[in-house]
This record gives structure tokens, sequence and C-alpha cells, in this order.
């Protein structure tokens, strides 16, 4: 996981789907259109651009594209079903009633099914390549203090 935009030059193409969260909690998402030493330009769906800092970025997540999900998803459920899948109602051990379902029917409805489960992994599926610096933040504690002749309070202040 790259730490600067630098490192991230290597290892993110241009082109590719990400989001980005800003420091102050904003997140926008496009496709990378460059990223140099210092700065990285998105491309927003509304063809508009963005352009930030490495200083006001959190972090960049890849986000996978569902179409592949749903190619995947297809070919594994149809294609399972036309090599394992048999005329189930035609042989010996068929239930009595058995409502015979055509290889092709069930070759789509497993298609479909696989379908729906690829883009739904594919919706879950997101990589973090990038991670800014931990924003330092000034800390301050109090304790109180016990001792034989002494009760007070400790003020701690941290920078």
């Amino acid at each position: 996981m790259a730490t600067t935009f630098k490192d991230l030059q290597t290892s993110v193409r241009a082109g590719t789907t990400i989001a980005v969260k800003e420091r102050n909690g904003k997140v926008a998402k496009g496709r990378l259109e460059s990223v140099t030493g210092s700065s990285l330009r998105l491309r927003l769906r509304d063809a508009a651009a963005l352009d930030f800092a490495e200083m006001d970025v959190a972090r960049i997540t890849v986000t996978d594209p569902r179409w592949n999900g749903l190619l995947i998803g297809a070919a594994a459920g149809g294609g399972s079903f036309a090599v394992l899948g048999e005329e189930s109602c035609t042989s010996p051990q068929a239930v009595p009633g058995c409502q015979r379902l055509s290889r092709g029917a069930g070759i789509a409805t497993m298609a479909a099914i696989g379908a729906g489960i690829g883009v739904g992994f594919d919706a879950l599926r997101r990589r973090r390549v990038f991670l800014g610096p931990v924003a330092h933040r000034a800390r301050v504690s109090i304790r109180p203090e016990f001792g034989r002749r002494r009760t007070g309070i400790v003020l701690t202040s941290r920078f």
C-alpha cells in the first residue's frame, strides 16, 4: 500500500476507478486521470475534474467494476449447470409428479443467479491503495494524583 503519491504512481494506472476520501470526510468517486509526486487528478462522471493535494487525502480505494463480476458469475452458474445438471425428471430416482425443466432453462436460471452473486461480490470488493499520513492532534489528559502527604491533579498536554 502506498503512503505517498510518488509510490501511488507505480501501483495504480490512469483510467482506474477509484474513491478518494479527503481528510475532511468528503468522498469523491471517478476515474484516475493522472497522479504526480504531489497531486492527483480525478475525472468525475459528469466530465468535471477534481485536483487533490497529497496532504488533503486520507485514503484512496480501488473499486472493482461490476460488469466482470456479472460475467464471471453468469459463466460459473450457467456453466456448472450445463456440465453437472441432469434431466432430473428422467432419472430412476425422480419424484412422482416432477416438473421437467429443460437444459436451456436450467442454464439460464443458474446463469442469472450466478450473475447476481457475482455483482454482489464485486460491490463489496474494494482495495485500499493509499493511506495518507496520520494527522497529529494535540492531546490533553487530566488525572488525579494521591500520595502520603499530597493530593492534586496532573495535567498533561502533548502536541
